[in-house]
């Protein structure tokens, strides 16, 4: 799920040792610290977070998440930025407290960290920023098995179970392609929480023109590869999407997609559910980077 700016395009005035900060478009942090730090470096801190996803990692309480940074006067990527990241809940004290983990670069302003908490509910991460300079960041945010969440966009009073109703997307990653290919194709695991089945009927990606589900099928003899309606997620199962099967066709790329940088995807289902994630290009193992899904190959029926 990705946090983003509940006030949308709005300018929010807060008034801070006499001084008033502006919150910009995009930027929803709670800000601690405050009395420890300069009221200049927190109204940067509060402006270069742009927004922050988290997607479960598979193993119970485990997620990960990446962080977007954006320079708040250019709007240009931020790049070579230091910070850890820890986790609190707010509700426990010290009780329940996650040690800070480094944070990886991704590239193009956005970092990446894998973080294992030890129970479901609202989680308070906490970003140390070193460079480009010392600030803290902490955004409250509702983790389940299924589901994560801004504090603000979280409906209160509901049963937290409903978190484990709906599909999960892991493993997911994107083929690199040579230079003018126009394809490329997203292999992932669907889990599918609920106890009905669920399909995926759409996906989207800010890399392609078109993006759709195909699969392979044998036709003469011959292997060919087409486009289906929808991929079916059993109830309480899983669906591989992996080379020679079903997979997630990339169509009219804006661009090369190179190992080590990271494109997204969202991801519709028939349940209404919505994922968005930001996957990581990689090149598939003993494949050539001129094979596979360019436009000479790629037939349909």
């Amino acid at each position: 799920m990705r946090w983003q700016d509940p006030w949308g395009r709005g300018v929010v005035p807060n008034v801070l040792r006499g001084r008033q900060m502006a919150v910009v478009r995009n930027v929803s942090v709670l800000l601690l610290g405050v009395f420890l730090m300069p009221v200049t470096t927190i109204a940067a801190a509060a402006k270069k977070v742009v927004a922050m996803e988290c997607s479960a990692a598979g193993e119970k309480y485990a997620y990960e998440c990446v962080v977007e940074l954006r320079d708040p006067g250019t709007g240009g990527a931020i790049v070579g930025a230091q910070f850890m990241v820890g986790a609190q809940m707010p509700s426990m004290a010290g009780a329940h407290r996650v040690e800070p983990v480094v944070v990886q670069e991704h590239g193009q302003g956005w970092y990446g960290f894998r973080m294992a908490l030890k129970k479901y509910g609202e989680w308070a991460i906490t970003m140390d920023f070193s460079k480009p300079e010392r600030d803290r960041v902490v955004k409250t945010m509702m983790f389940g098995e299924a589901q994560v969440s801004p504090l603000g966009g979280h409906v209160q009073g509901h049963k937290h179970k409903k978190h484990s109703m709906g599909v999960m997307v892991h493993d997911a990653y994107v083929r690199a392609t040579p230079p003018g290919q126009p394809n490329a194709a997203a292999y992932l695991v669907l889990r599918n929480n609920a106890k009905r089945d669920i399909r995926l009927v759409s996906v989207k990606s800010d890399v392609a023109e078109v993006a759709e589900p195909h699969s392979h099928a044998m036709d003469a003899g011959m292997m060919k590869m087409r486009r289906v309606e929808h991929i079916d997620v059993p109830a309480g199962g899983e669906t591989v999407l992996q080379p020679g099967g079903l997979h997630i066709m990339l169509m009219g790329l804006v661009k090369q997609l190179k190992p080590g940088e990271y494109v997204s995807l969202e991801f519709h289902f028939d349940n209404g559910q919505k994922q968005s994630m930001r996957v990581p290009v990689k090149m598939i193992a003993g494949m050539s980077m001129t094979s596979g899904h360019d436009k000479k190959k790629h037939k349909q029926d």
